[in-house]
């Protein structure tokens, strides 16, 4: 399983997220100058400032950022990567920053499961109040022509997930 700790050990606490980002958007300059804990300023790519405004310093054994134009604009390696990679699902983040800085971690977590935590995870956010359509549940086999019962699209979905069902679906 990929951890934020993990990641962290293997981007010496963040550092090069931020690098390999901020080379994406100024790939003819240097763009970190480490200096022991803390790193000169240098452009932000996700502000309308164009002057060197951001900040990253190394506390508590992760990389944080800053920016000195913008008040509200802080964080950590995550927070930045997150701005730039825009993944649904802190799992998805994790694997595109893997995979992405070629960290060789090793991924139990499968991809059935990520996004089964993507559906559900929409499916929490759906308002009860929304008009599901509705449609007939035929039970046993092909020539029943009465409907067992009536069930919305959520209905199907929590059927099909069910483990008792798992060797049929």
């Amino acid at each position: 399983m990929i951890t934020r700790q993990h990641i962290l050990q293997k981007t010496h606490y963040g550092l090069r997220i931020y690098s390999y980002i901020l080379r994406q958007f100024f790939p003819n300059e240097t763009v970190l100058y480490v200096n022991g804990r803390e790193c000169k300023p240098t452009f932000n790519p996700f502000s309308p400032v164009t002057t060197r405004s951001l900040h990253i310093e190394i506390v508590n054994n992760i990389a944080v950022y800053r920016d000195n134009a913008l008040k509200k604009f802080q964080g950590g390696p995550f927070d930045f990567a997150q701005l730039y990679f825009q993944e649904d699902t802190e799992d998805e983040l994790l694997i595109k920053i893997n995979d992405t800085l070629n960290l060789r971690l090793e991924n139990s977590t499968p991809h059935y499961e990520i996004r089964s935590k993507r559906i559900q995870k929409a499916l929490e956010q759906m308002p009860e109040s929304i008009n599901t359509s509705q449609f007939s549940y035929f039970n046993n086999n092909l020539f029943n022509v009465y409907p067992t019962k009536t069930v919305t699209l959520f209905d199907t979905y929590r059927m099909v997930i069910n483990p008792i069902r798992k060797n049929r679906t």
